[in-house]
């Protein structure tokens, strides 16, 4: 009995150091994160110091990651205007009438994202114009309907009437390369290509997909759009992939109509009544360039030596009509790149072009608060979380009334 005694004594003494070591392991291992985390916070504060110091220096320009001073500022040395460059493209591309072709940005392995849109405002066959009665019908009064001559002028891209009536509307993504070939970025490769055989909606370029190299992005979309969809859609609507996109609502703005003022800036609303010149977006004006190197958007005075970028569109999103479609194309060869593709397309271009891009509240770049600022709008920004599944549910449902 003594000895039985003894060993359960020995074994409790034996659990409770080896939950106490068990407890010594977990606390380590949060102090260890403590620290690192604080580590990293130090070494980012340090370089941002480094960069501050470095634009100090009389003299000097901080150099951006990948555009130096030697690099080549003209589009004619990445892009061919008009040979065929593609890696891949959708079959019969625009060969069918569409009243707009979406041209949405992407990184080449930006494949749940892809798919999230795809599932959501990207499927224009069920998210198309019979969605706009569910989401404001309860309303019908207080915004303008569609006008009847701009029904008529655009009748070859429509089909059945009122309540029913349809729009044909193209979703295609844009994407580029990787810069160097891997198992990983093979199997990347293979992956999006059996996405392009499955869905026939990517372009890939022959440009490697980075951040920096968002312009070439930008106009190789002009250029599809050009060389492809210009004698087939009437316009053109350039968005980033975490950008919510309302098809009935942009179907309807262009046949004229106009939304309920759900909040007080959409009462000023103006009908649309061009067909021509058509250019909007949400404005940005008086913004400086960002000479700090370690910035998402650095762009040194090498690049860019004006003190004011000239007004511009967030690339968030912006609608023009072929012809302006047409006109920033031909510009952009005969305007320095910079990699801040809004500035340089919706900015520079345009101020070469001599075209004048208008601000417009149904694109926005407030964060979403609720399911309505998807309702209000044409481009709403910031739909990459995951959560937007249910909130794309929320909208879709048309139990839920906004007002």
């Amino acid at each position: 009995m003594f000895a039985w005694h003894k060993i359960k004594k020995i074994k409790k003494t034996v659990a409770l150091r080896k939950n106490s070591f068990r407890l010594f392991l977990q606390v380590g291992v949060y102090i260890f994160i403590y620290y690192v985390a604080i580590s990293l916070t130090q070494i980012y504060e340090h370089t941002e110091k480094i960069c501050s110091r470095v634009l100090r220096i009389p003299g000097r320009t901080a150099l951006h990651r990948d555009w130096t001073p030697f690099s080549s500022f003209n589009l004619s040395d990445y892009i061919q205007k008009f040979e065929e460059s593609s890696l891949l493209v959708p079959s019969g591309l625009c060969e069918k009438h569409s009243l707009v072709t979406i041209f949405v940005t992407s990184p080449v392995n930006g494949f749940r994202q892809r798919q999230r849109i795809r599932k959501s405002w990207g499927n224009t066959s069920n998210f198309n114009y019979p969605a706009f009665f569910k989401m404001h019908g309860h309303l019908k009064g207080f915004y303008y309907p569609p006008s009847k001559n701009r029904m008529v002028l655009y009748g070859k891209y429509l089909s059945a009437k009122e309540e029913t009536l349809r729009a044909s509307v193209r979703v295609v993504f844009i994407v580029g390369r990787h810069q160097r070939t891997t198992l990983n970025n093979r199997a990347t490769i293979r992956k999006l290509r059996k996405e392009s055989d499955i869905y026939n909606d990517v372009i890939q370029e022959d440009f490697v997909d980075t951040f920096n190299n968002l312009t070439l992005k930008s106009v190789m979309a002009l250029k599809h759009f050009n060389k492809k969809c210009f004698d087939t859609s009437a316009y053109f609507l350039k968005a980033d992939d975490d950008s919510f996109v309302n098809v009935p609502n942009l179907i309807h703005i262009l046949l004229g109509g106009t939304l309920p003022a759900y909040k007080p800036h959409h009462k000023m609303q103006i009908r649309l009544t061009a067909t021509s010149g058509v250019f909007l977006g949400h404005e940005l004006s008086d913004i400086k360039p960002i000479r700090q190197m370690c910035n998402k958007f650095h762009v040194p005075q090498y690049i860019y030596p004006e003190a004011v970028f000239p007004r511009y569109l967030s690339g968030s999103g912006y609608l023009m009509s072929r012809d302006v479609a047409r006109q920033l194309y031909e510009a952009a060869w005969h305007t320095e790149i910079i990699p801040l593709e809004d500035v340089f397309i919706t900015g520079l271009c345009s101020l070469n072009a001599k075209l004048n891009p208008v601000h417009s509240p149904l694109f926005s770049l407030r964060k979403v608060q609720d399911l309505c600022d998807f309702r209000e709008n044409i481009v709403q920004h910031f739909f990459k979380d995951p959560n937007k599944k249910r909130e794309w549910h929320n909208m879709t449902n048309n139990q839920i009334k906004c007002k």
